[in-house]
C-alpha cells in the first residue's frame, strides 16, 4: 500500500462503483452480469440468490470494513476449520480505511 497507493485508490473506486452498479440494477440485470461465472446455474436460482442478499442486506453499500463485519468473517472462518486462523489479527493492524473513506466522499 505506500509503495503503490494509486493502485490501491483506484482498485478501491472500482470496488466502490460496483456496489453503486449493484444497487442501482435490477436483479436481472446482476444476474445477466454474473451468471456466465455460475456455469450449470439457471438465470432464476442465479436472480433467487441476488433478492436474498438484497433482502438481507448482505451486500455491503460502500468498501469500508467495519470491524464487526470483519471478526463476522472471522467466526465464519474459524468455524468452518479452526487451524486456518489460529490467532484473530487485531483489527488496526490488517484494516486501513482510509481509501475507503476518500473514495466515498
Amino acid at each position: 500500500m505506500d509503495k503503490n497507493p494509486e493502485v490501491i485508490e483506484k482498485f478501491t473506486k472500482s470496488i466502490y462503483k460496483g456496489q453503486q452498479w449493484f444497487f442501482t440494477h435490477s436483479t436481472e440485470e446482476v444476474a445477466d452480469s454474473i451468471i456466465k461465472y455460475f456455469p450449470g446455474t439457471d438465470k432464476e436460482t442465479i436472480m433467487t440468490v441476488i433478492d436474498n442478499y438484497k433482502n438481507i442486506d448482505a451486500i455491503a453499500h460502500t468498501p469500508e470494513i467495519k470491524e464487526e463485519n470483519l471478526n463476522r468473517l472471522m467466526e465464519i472462518i474459524a468455524d468452518y476449520d479452526a487451524n486456518l486462523m489460529q490467532k484473530k489479527p487485531e483489527f488496526n493492524k490488517i484494516v486501513d480505511n482510509s481509501y475507503a473513506q476518500k473514495v466515498v466522499k
